[in-house]
């Protein structure tokens, strides 16, 4: 590349307490602009919400009428009835993951076994689900975005194969159809732009007939992670 990802950065240095000022249209048109395999069509901006506009687009009850046809309605998953006993045993797995029963127990002042009882009828509700997390930064993968994406000319093979792609693809660490200007989103997790690039070629590459338009957004700095668990403080 004529410009490297590191001089552009090291010439706009920002400090801790300042907002950067990073203009991500001209590092996108500087990295991948003159690459003529990778996709540089429109980059636009999301446009603010009119609250009393609909949310919906005569395209996009298109995009959602399709995703009916192939997956169905999405189902609604049971609601589960907790008491005060649930509520405490997620506070403290929210605290400590690793949590025994024996010190759950002790903590509540309950038996073991009705510890142990309350986990099952949680997990079998499909309310708590038991999974392991990695920081990407300790891995090397320290260059997120969020990708938006409008689809063009759909039909059901081709947006099967889209979600088949992201599903398989270890960057794509998240996906999902949206409400208003963009059909689908994209978290991406990467080592550097660079990767990142090769990412986006492999897509423009396989679905360029049904790639209408997109977005891509560098994620700068993370000032919180958290997790669905912490939904269990709205219930107090």
């Amino acid at each position: 590349m004529q410009h490297s990802i590191m001089h552009y950065f090291a010439r706009r240095k920002v400090s801790r307490f300042q907002k950067p000022k990073f203009n991500f249209t001209k590092i996108f048109k500087i990295f991948f602009g003159k690459n003529k395999n990778i996709y540089t069509g429109p980059l636009t901006v999301i446009p603010r919400l009119d609250l009393g506009g609909s949310l919906m687009s005569s395209k996009e009850g298109e995009v959602t009428k399709l995703l009916k046809e192939i997956y169905g309605e999405p189902a609604a998953p049971p609601r589960v009835e907790l008491d005060f006993v649930d509520r405490r045993i997620l506070e403290e797995l929210l605290k400590n993951a690793e949590i025994t029963t024996v010190e759950l127990a002790k903590k509540l002042k309950v038996s073991q076994q009705k510890v142990s009882y309350r986990l099952k009828r949680l997990k079998d509700a499909r309310l708590l689900k038991q999974t392991w997390d990695l920081d990407p930064d300790a891995l090397g993968f320290e260059q997120s975005a969020l990708l938006f994406i409008n689809l063009k000319d759909l039909n059901p093979r081709r947006l099967r194969a889209i979600h088949s792609w992201a599903a398989k693809q270890p960057r794509v660490i998240h996906s999902a159809s949206t409400s208003g200007k963009w059909d689908l989103v994209y978290l991406l997790a990467s080592r550097d732009l660079e990767d990142m690039e090769r990412l986006l070629v492999e897509f423009r590459t396989q679905f360029r007939d049904i790639l209408a338009e997109r977005e891509l957004i560098p994620l700068t700095r993370t000032f919180k992670k958290g997790s669905f668990l912490e939904l269990i403080k709205l219930l107090r």
